[in-house]
């Protein structure tokens, strides 16, 4: 919700008086309404029967489906964190991408649920 009075004011305000100025508005209008979207997508990902269109989307891999999400929710939790369209997450995860910024942050691997509950 935070990004929608830019996007409001990119949609409905915004002049532009040069090719680099329009490419600019649509790039951050573009960027904001991704923004603004990916909650609702994370949430059709969750759902048993989201509508018709969206599972058309999801289909597709046009936005995040079901299954590729639930890589998301499986232990160790710690890998596919792109819940928009999801397309980066298996070239991050061959990348190492998140390993290595948990060893270059120091970051300890996310605890797992059945150690916490075992205590």
């Amino acid at each position: 919700m935070v990004s929608l009075p830019i996007l409001i004011y990119y949609v409905f305000f915004w002049e532009s008086s040069s090719l680099l100025s329009f490419l600019l508005a649509v790039f951050w209008f573009f960027l904001l309404l991704g923004i603004f979207a990916t909650n609702q997508i994370h949430k059709w990902a969750h759902q048993d029967s989201p509508f018709a269109f969206i599972r058309t989307l999801q289909k597709y891999k046009l936005i995040l489906g079901p299954e590729h999400h639930k890589i998301h929710h499986t232990s160790p939790y710690d890998t596919y964190f792109c819940i928009t369209t999801g397309w980066l997450n298996p070239i991050l995860k061959f990348l190492k991408f998140y390993e290595s910024l948990r060893w270059i942050l120091r970051i300890p691997s996310p605890v797992k649920l059945e150690t916490i509950s075992e205590k």
